[in-house]
């Protein structure tokens, strides 16, 4: 399995040991000491899988291994916290006269059975003694060691200038945030530009910010790179700092925030934050409330990866990027891969160079990333070797919980279309789905997941759709490229061959062909996932879900 897949079991397992639940148990304090040190190793080792799934060293073998013992640790943490929880519900029942209700209260946990805590404390301690050695041999793989702070990851700044004559596919998208930005209004209005990673957010609103229409229409205009640390005295510095073309220095909250209100008064401005990831609406007003300053029909853009931060932020429906068209993608990687030069454009380059291009998804960021590393490049061998390259970085800008849905969607049988509201489902059972804020429907952010994946063109819409109810199916350059990513945990097990995978390390399993084989072929693959005794789904896709 991959380090992304099982940076998401890690997740999992976290979001157990920090459930509200928890924080009600009145249990032997050994127990409690124990839950914490697990959470804190558990955290960390997140933090270098998350490190190690971005310096892509999972082919080393060694790497492998130790990907492969953590797997079997991580599942077991989860299966203890599984067992505690349901020991939970069954008392809650006994206590409740056989009704479990929704809400978790006090006098629920009031554990006094030591013969259970006992057996906890030594589970949770066994397992925290599991993950401290695997950690401890993180040293052995040349990379960083555990416990050391990962600190907020952030991308590179982004800046305000483009050359119109480099990008392509992209008039139309400019356009309509312009025609939004030409509506005149009194207050402050809010313009959120939404796509996934590398699909061209910053680079339309480098299209807008120099516009010359909009260069002479706004009397001042900043842009400043928000990525993940919303932190509202940077960003008014930052703000700052692009409003004068200077550095604010060091000065007082008190003293930014009246210098920015000075710069901002009776001036008609636009403002970029790009690559804003906080959809927590407070820290939003906290920043809003000093960009009030301005003069009427300011107008702000906001680019986002999220469409909670859209809702958050945004005073007029988002705008979300598409996919560049297969003509758009194609102009794009012919001129960044051979420049006008006519001479190295061979037949058998460019027909190679199609079968790249389908695989980049219509993602320009992806598109230029395999375009510029096959500059000056004529050998078709190694044309030939970025057509998967390119698959997998376009499956790696997925978050890891996707990638733990997409491995699920991997072991359903190829070109195989399911119901968008079953699969969600699936996901929900396994714990897939995290909501973003305590009282969001998990079906609803799952719906979200779904959003993501199709517009990614990860999953694709088919047969009939009725808005909120469709079917889906995984595109087959991405299911067999899944199903290697998520393998042998994820697997699928044939009726008509002999040769089944090893029981020892599968998870999740299904059952291949579209009609029941004989009945020495049922009892092969019975006897095969009677050896599996760590299964948690077993699917029959022969039976429409």
């Amino acid at each position: 399995m991959e380090a992304s897949i099982l940076a998401a079991l890690a997740g999992l397992v976290l979001k157990k040991l920090a459930a509200e639940t928890w924080e009600q148990i009145e249990l032997v304090l050994k127990v409690r000491n124990q839950r914490l040190k697990l959470q804190k190793t558990v955290s960390a080792i997140k933090e270098l899988l998350l490190e190690a799934e971005q310096r892509k060293n999972q082919g080393r073998q060694q790497l492998r291994d130790w990907l492969g013992e953590l797997t079997d640790a991580l599942y077991d943490a989860d299966n203890v916290l599984d067992e505690f929880h349901y020991h939970s519900l069954q008392r809650q029942v006994e206590s409740r006269g056989g009704i479990v209700e929704g809400t978790v209260r006090r006098s629920f946990f009031t554990f006094t059975e030591p013969t259970f805590s006992y057996k906890m404390g030594r589970k949770i301690k066994k397992i925290r003694k599991t993950l401290d050695d695997i950690a401890a041999d993180w040293s052995r793989l040349c990379l960083p060691e555990l416990g050391v702070d990962m600190g907020i990851v952030q991308r590179d700044q982004s800046y305000s200038h483009v050359d119109p004559s480099d990008v392509i596919g992209r008039d139309h998208d400019k356009n309509v945030v312009i025609q939004h930005l030409r509506l005149w209004t009194e207050t402050l209005s809010v313009i959120p530009i939404v796509g996934i990673e590398g699909i061209g957010k910053t680079t339309v609103a480098q299209l807008v910010y120099n516009d010359p229409w909009v260069a002479a229409h706004f009397k001042l205009r900043m842009w400043v790179c928000v990525s993940e640390d919303f932190d509202v005295e940077r960003l008014i510095k930052q703000i700052i700092d692009s409003a004068e073309g200077g550095n604010c220095g060091e000065v007082s909250m008190d003293e930014a925030q009246i210098r920015l209100r000075s710069v901002l008064m009776e001036k008609r401005f636009l403002l970029i934050l790009d690559d804003v990831r906080n959809n927590d609406r407070g820290r939003w007003l906290d920043l809003e409330r000093f960009l009030r300053e301005g003069e009427a029909d300011s107008k702000i853009i906001v680019t986002t990866q999220s469409r909670s931060v859209a809702a958050v932020m945004g005073t007029v429906p988002m705008h979300e990027l598409s996919h560049l068209s297969f003509e758009d993608s194609l102009s794009l990687f012919t001129k960044l891969a051979f420049d006008n030069r006519v001479q190295e454009r061979l037949p058998s380059l460019e027909s190679v160079a199609q079968e790249i291009v389908e695989r980049c998804g219509g993602v320009p960021r992806l598109l230029r990333t395999t375009a510029c590393s096959l500059y000056s490049i004529t050998e078709q061998r190694i044309w030939f070797s970025k057509r998967d390259t390119a698959l997998k970085l376009r499956l790696d800008g997925l978050p890891s919980a996707l990638r733990q849905c997409l491995a699920l969607c991997s072991i359903f049988p190829t070109n195989f279309i399911l119901y968008n509201l079953r699969l969600i489902q699936l996901w929900i059972a396994q714990d897939f789905i995290n909501s973003s804020h305590p009282n969001e429907d998990l079906e609803d952010a799952g719906r979200q997941y779904m959003d993501i994946l199709c517009s990614s063109c990860v999953l694709q819409r088919r047969e009939q759709d009725y808005g909120d109810f469709f079917y889906v199916q995984i595109h087959n350059l991405i299911h067999d490229h899944a199903r290697e990513a998520a393998q042998p945990e994820y697997t699928v097990l044939n009726f008509h061959s002999n040769a089944h995978p090893s029981q020892t390390n599968i998870r999740h399993v299904s059952l291949s062909e579209d009609e029941w084989p004989a009945a020495e072929g049922v009892l092969d693959v019975l006897k095969a996932l009677g050896k599996a005794n760590k299964v948690r789904t077993i699917l029959c896709p022969f039976v429409r879900v």
